[in-house]
């Protein structure tokens, strides 16, 4: 069987089919951003250690040390206290406990913007 030889004489539009393709394009990028913005709403916002290293070193990259905890979290869906744990779970795996000590905003993921400076403290007492 011989398959007919498509010219490009015989794909030009005519200005109906393209108001329709141009109508369904339109359809199809508020379809994409309703669900670009689904996903970015469906993903958790837990707040997160960062302290990333480099892969086989110990050697932290990200502003997490030994001594100082930095935790990125979004204000808007995470309370103080969920932080606060979570610095006092880092701090506890060397005997100590967090004090707060500062946060940049605008400075840690997209979804989770604040990031929390906790340094590691002897116990008092």
């Amino acid at each position: 069987m011989v398959q007919p030889k498509i010219r490009l004489s015989d794909c030009i539009m005519t200005p109906d089919a393209l108001t329709m393709t141009q109508r369904h394009a339109g359809k199809a990028r508020v379809l994409g951003a309703f669900l670009g913005f689904g996903l970015l709403s469906g993903c958790a916002l837990e707040p997160f250690v960062d302290g990333r290293r480099e892969a086989g070193s110990t050697r932290p990259l990200g502003p997490s040390t030994v001594n100082r905890v930095a935790i990125c979290y979004n204000s808007r869906s995470t309370t103080p206290e969920t932080v606060l744990a979570l610095a006092e779970s880092e701090c506890a795996k060397t005997d100590r406990v967090p004090r707060f000590d500062g946060e940049d905003i605008m400075d840690c993921s997209v979804l989770n913007p604040t990031r929390a400076y906790f340094r590691c403290v002897a116990q008092q007492g």
